[in-house]
């Protein structure tokens, strides 16, 4: 396989690269190329009939690089999970009762985390909290259910233990 040569110095460059115009000189400008004639009838990009107007940008129809960044963000912004909330509340609510704490909170803030208002769950917070010896946790989870379900009939017993936390 043969080696390309490196490219020659700039002085021993022969008369093609010439024509380039040097860092200091001006090149014609777009819309210099485009009055010539030179654009074969096609606009060319940032001259003042690329969108008409004389402001060089594109036409309005087309999408703009914020969009794009906002559809991408869009498209990969994880998801909230799509669950049953009386079905992920069972499941915390048969761990409580076997006294798998953890595995309970857990599936009640899975369940809080897509219905904040299932009233449910926050006694089930409200109660795991109060085992636990979180009091300010179980005082908040419990205010919570009560004011989602003040009519609930256990109402009275959850501001019993409101009051002794």
């Amino acid at each position: 396989v043969a080696e390309a040569d490196p490219p020659a110095p700039a002085s021993d460059r022969g008369a093609a690269d010439s024509a380039a115009p040097a860092a200091d000189e001006e090149s014609p400008t777009a819309d210099a190329v485009s009055s010539a004639g030179l654009g074969l009838g096609a606009p060319v990009p940032g001259s003042k009939t690329a969108a008409g107007d004389g402001t060089g940008k594109r036409p309005s129809s087309r999408r703009t690089p914020a969009a794009a960044t906002a559809r991408v963000a869009q498209a990969t912004k994880p998801q909230p999970e799509k669950i049953n909330p009386g079905e992920v509340f069972k499941i915390g609510f048969q761990a409580w009762a076997r006294g798998d704490t953890k595995t309970a909170l857990a599936s009640y803030k899975r369940v809080l985390a897509t219905n904040p208002d299932y009233a449910p769950a926050w006694r089930g917070v409200g109660l795991v909290y109060e085992k636990l010896g979180d009091k300010p946790g179980a005082h908040n989870a419990f205010q919570k259910y009560l004011q989602l379900e003040p009519s609930a009939t256990d109402a009275a017993s959850i501001r019993a233990r409101l009051e002794a936390l």
